[in-house]
C-alpha cells in the first residue's frame, strides 16, 4: 500500500490506518499488518519490558482478538494534519 520514502498526504495516511484497523481488529487479520506497518514499527502501548518491533505487536493484537473476539474497532477521529480541532 505504502511506498517506502514516498511523501504521502495527509488522506493517503488516513486511509491506509483506516485500513489496517478494519483488516487487523475488525476482520481479525493480524497477519496483514506487515502490509500497513514496518518491522520495526514502534507500539506505544507496549508493556513495559517487551521487545519492540511489529511481531510483538502482532502477538499482542493476537491476545487482545482472542479475548475479545466480538470486539469491534470504530475510528471516531482520525488526524493526519497538523492541527486539530474538535469544537465543543
Amino acid at each position: 500500500m505504502a511506498v517506502p520514502g514516498a511523501i504521502m498526504s495527509a488522506e493517503d495516511n488516513k486511509a491506509i490506518v483506516t485500513a489496517s484497523f478494519e483488516a487487523i481488529f475488525n476482520q481479525h487479520q493480524v497477519d496483514q499488518a506487515a502490509e500497513f506497518y514496518a518491522p520495526d514499527c514502534l507500539d506505544h502501548a507496549a508493556a513495559p519490558g517487551t521487545a519492540p518491533g511489529l511481531e510483538r505487536a502482532k502477538q499482542k493484537w493476537s491476545a487482545s482478538i482472542a479475548a475479545l473476539p466480538d470486539m469491534r474497532t470504530t475510528i471516531v477521529d482520525l488526524v493526519a494534519e497538523a492541527a486539530f480541532y474538535r469544537p465543543n
